[in-house]
């Protein structure tokens, strides 16, 4: 598992190497904050391939109960991805000033 660096810049793309059942897959990121509705989408893209594997997923944790936010995508083989709470914050989700900071985005092979 590898923790994937991020901030809490609004409408960001960054691209990053990520291990993923034994293969280096290279990811473009995309990260934006819903003002309006207080939450960040998330994109992925496959670099190599130049294709969209989904789009506009909410970043949002289970609190206490870590979960695959991928599960759905399991099918696609992209790994999986928990957003992780480093601190007490009973909304679930990162804000537009903690993300990356007091939550992680923790990023392993699938099960």
């Amino acid at each position: 598992m590898v923790k994937i660096p991020l901030n809490p810049y609004p409408n960001q793309k960054f691209q990053c190497r990520v291990p993923v059942n034994g293969i280096n897959k290279n990811f473009e990121f995309g990260l934006w904050y819903n003002e309006q509705a207080g939450y960040w989408l998330f994109s992925l893209s496959d670099v190599d391939t130049e294709t969209l594997i989904f789009d506009n997923l909410p970043l949002l944790s289970s609190g206490i109960y870590f979960h695959d936010i991928l599960h759905q995508l399991d099918y696609k083989r992209i790994g999986m991805c928990m957003i992780v709470p480093v601190i007490n914050d009973k909304r679930s989700m990162p804000n537009d000033k903690n993300l990356g900071s007091g939550y992680i985005m923790i990023w392993g092979d699938n099960e």
